[in-house]
């Protein structure tokens, strides 16, 4: 039984260092259209396609577990940023999000939770330098047992999250 503890716990604990070891380098990512700017680690994640309609960036991590996600929007269903708040907490929570942590400020939003045996993680700025009503976003996706080696990159792309000049925002 001790074996297969220690076995688990190394195997853990080696899960760990690979993905702490995936925020060490880090690259600015700013997509062009909505000015969504971010830093994303250099390494252990694997860019997707974009999509056509050119709002931003996801990547897939190597084990193919995690996911990470900069992008903008136009906010067009709802009339200000605090209802698109709403809206986005309430889609969360219908998709079936249990919501641990639920943050605001002025000009943002931050919320995490658990979904099924993966931690989700959303934060949310409004693009001050567009006429249009703007959101920029950072989202990740995870499973709950590589929580710990997400911990740094979940902070730093929260953090880093700003709003540059986009094509849209002209």
């Amino acid at each position: 039984m001790k074996a297969i503890l220690r076995s688990g716990f190394l195997a853990l604990a080696i899960m760990t260092l690979a993905v702490s070891a995936l925020a060490a380098d880090w690259v600015r990512y700013t997509n062009p259209r909505f000015g969504a700017t971010a830093d994303v680690p250099a390494e252990g994640f694997i860019a997707n396609p974009p999509p056509d309609n050119g709002d931003g960036q996801s990547w897939a991590s190597e084990d193919g577990k995690g996911e990470i996600a900069v992008y903008g929007s136009f906010v067009v269903i709802n009339e200000t940023f605090e209802a698109y708040r709403n809206f986005v907490i309430k889609s969360a929570k219908d998709e079936g999000l249990e919501i641990t942590y639920d943050a605001e400020g002025h000009g943002w939003f931050a919320y995490s939770g658990r979904q099924g045996s993966d931690i989700v993680y959303m934060k949310v700025i409004r693009a001050e330098n567009c006429s249009a009503l703007v959101a920029n976003h950072v989202y990740l996706k995870y499973p709950a047992s590589q929580k710990e080696g997400y911990d740094s990159i979940v902070r730093r792309m929260a953090k880093s999250l700003t709003s540059e000049p986009g094509m849209a925002c002209d």
